[in-house]
């Protein structure tokens, strides 16, 4: 147990670093959770589990390796959640009103949890938080109970699978950091053996290698002379510049562009209550539920509760209020309104924020900042560690070998590995961003490619099938604004199925 919770720390501390250097400081929140086995080893000003955890807490934090992290004070970055009778912590089971009191506190405060300037970051829990809690920034797991239960570590497992967020908001869609670790009290092989198997008769989910041993993991080693590497040298030159974009685009435009997606919007439907009739019977010990009917009635005097529509839009947009109103009386819809408001509102805000953003990125220029680069030396002081099973040992790179998660990705590296026409390739680190006017842009690859008389330095992207959804969120907007940064006509795109997609 003592192990386990010098390792959650170790963790904790190495995906806050991780952030911290792929994203910046104070971008996103790091939360671990502790399931005791019991509350009194924790709770007890002399519990072991808190003396371990200050221990492993102070020695680790005072190693040079987090020293750009905040320093914190210990009792500020831990914290107990239990279910208390008369004002002293108690075993509890999940099911009596002392656990409701739990509940009702961890809802109240669990936003707080997800500003980084809030020091807690450790959170100690017996059963209160096994389910029915849904914070999204919980990075490790410490399993100090003797979980047997498949639904129970279901339930501790489910804690943290969710796509964590930004302080901003938004979700993280990184899939580098999104990763949840379970320091378990078993061995690897068993516990995932446990989980997939009951995940997989339950909900069909095959989960392939996306568990991993956090154990077997590796360090990529930059080779000797990769800094003066010719080809290096002159790639880099070509992509290191920082460069701020403005966009320009005329109003007459936006409104056209909108007003022709509001029109085509879906029909708006009037909305409706469905009643369904249910008759249940009980056979051989069970009860069974029979459909006898169901009808639909449609809601009434919603006509009469239109918002201000407006305000919302331009609150949602930033649009001043005389352009949406062109938009929308262009549009055609605007009768649509009072039959669903709040079906209307959402479609047509869709539809004017794509029209504004495929201004944004037909608009947008970029010219490089005097004297602002990104550094050479950043390769050498961040790690590139990755999972074993997922790392592919290269030639042409000036790694020995990269951390490759997707098949397209591992047939593309190993198709440049091969052609005697690649100079060199690089995937480019988390921490190489490009500013467009929807969020930040991180290119996968950097290639010098040898043609007869010239070498081509191109920056390029693959996908696969699990990222399609991500192109019809914005991704692909990202994606051209970044291309639009290094000049770059056009972009490839390497699905394993489906290839018409895009």
């Amino acid at each position: 147990m003592q192990a386990q919770v010098r390792e959650t720390v170790k963790q904790h501390l190495e995906k806050e670093l991780a952030i911290h250097e792929s994203l910046g400081a104070d971008v996103m929140k790091v939360l671990s959770l502790f399931f005791l086995d019991r509350v009194s080893n924790y709770d007890a000003p002399d519990g072991k589990v808190r003396r371990w955890f200050a221990d492993a807490f102070q020695e680790l934090t005072a190693l040079d390796r987090y020293s750009s992290l905040p320093r914190w004070p210990l009792e500020a970055v831990h914290g107990g959640y239990f279910a208390r009778d008369r004002g002293q912590a108690i075993d509890s089971t999940g099911k009596t009103a002392a656990d409701d009191d739990a509940y009702r506190l961890i809802m109240q405060d669990k936003e707080e949890l997800l500003r980084p300037e809030q020091p807690l970051r450790f959170i100690f829990s017996h059963s209160a938080l096994r389910e029915g809690w849904d914070n999204p920034n919980i990075f490790q797991i410490c399993t100090l109970n003797e979980t047997r239960s498949p639904v129970r570590m279901r339930q501790e497992i489910g804690r943290g699978m969710r796509l964590p967020v930004l302080a901003s908001g938004e979700r993280c869609f990184d899939r580098g950091l999104n990763r949840l670790t379970v320091v378990a009290n078993e061995q690897y092989e068993e516990f995932v053996k446990t989980l997939q198997t009951q995940i997989r008769e339950d909900f069909g989910v095959e989960f392939g290698d996306r568990v991993q041993n956090a154990r077997a993991r590796r360090t990529a080693q930059l080779k000797d002379g990769w800094a003066t590497d010719p080809d290096f040298v002159a790639l880099w030159n070509q992509i290191k510049h920082r460069t701020r974009y403005s966009v320009a685009y005329r109003s007459e435009d936006l409104v056209a562009r909108a007003a022709t997606l509001v029109h085509a919007m879906k029909p708006i439907s009037a909305p409706q209550i469905t009643m369904t009739t249910v008759r249940l019977g009980l056979e051989a010990d069970e009860i069974t539920p029979t459909v006898v009917a169901t009808r639909a009635i449609e809601v009434e005097g919603v006509g009469s509760l239109v918002p201000d529509i407006l305000s919302f839009l331009q609150r949602e947009t930033e649009l001043t209020r005389t352009t949406l109103a062109e938009i929308l009386v262009a549009s055609g819809r605007l009768s649509d309104a009072p039959k669903n408001p709040q079906q209307f509102l959402d479609q047509a805000l869709r539809a004017i924020r794509a029209a504004l953003e495929e201004l944004m990125v037909d608009g947008v220029k970029y010219e490089r900042i005097a004297g602002v680069e990104w550094e050479m030396r950043l390769f050498d002081s961040a790690d590139l560690v990755g999972y074993e099973s997922r790392m592919v040992e290269v030639k042409r790179s000036i790694y020995d070998a990269l951390e490759l998660e997707s098949g397209p990705e591992r047939r593309f590296a190993a198709a440049l590995d091969e052609r005697d026409d690649i100079r060199l390739f690089v995937k480019l680190p988390r921490w190489f961003k490009v500013e467009t006017p929807i969020g930040t842009y991180n290119p996968d690859w950097a290639i010098v490619k040898q043609e007869e008389r010239l070498k081509l330095y191109l920056v390029r992207e693959t996908k696969s099938t699990h990222d399609e959804y991500r192109l019809r969120q914005g991704e692909w907007a990202k994606i051209r604004c970044g291309m639009a940064h290094f000049g770059v006509l056009g972009v490839n795109f390497d699905f394993a199925a489906s290839p018409n997609e895009v």
